[in-house]
């Protein structure tokens, strides 16, 4: 985690799966939502709490999703959408899918 005022990098708790193609949402405490991904566990969203440096694993996205979008709501809940998952005979297959993770503090 970089810390601006100080200029440094600070170690953190590492996620509990690992992601790659997921997203990273900035949420209005302050905290990051990381959802869905091309690796790990494809269906797994991890929230980071910038008080304690700790995450946290939050409600699961229904579909296994990466490369997908991930929007801020005004009641401070996320839209994921759209991304490809696994097909048939381990094929890319595209979503026209969305889902909402609750309001997240």
């Amino acid at each position: 985690m970089f810390n601006p005022d100080l200029g440094v990098w600070i170690q953190t708790m590492p996620l509990a799966a690992a992601h790659s193609g997921h997203t990273a949402t900035l949420l209005p405490n302050g905290n990051v939502l990381v959802a869905g991904g091309l690796s790990g566990t494809r269906n797994s969203a991890e929230q980071f709490d910038r008080n304690t440096t700790t995450w946290a694993t939050t409600s699961r996205l229904n579909t296994e999703r990466g490369g997908h979008t991930a929007i801020l709501l005004a009641d401070g809940s996320v839209l994921v959408a759209g991304g490809w998952t696994t097909g048939a005979d381990d094929m890319p297959a595209v979503l026209d899918s969305a889902e909402l993770l609750g309001v997240l503090h």
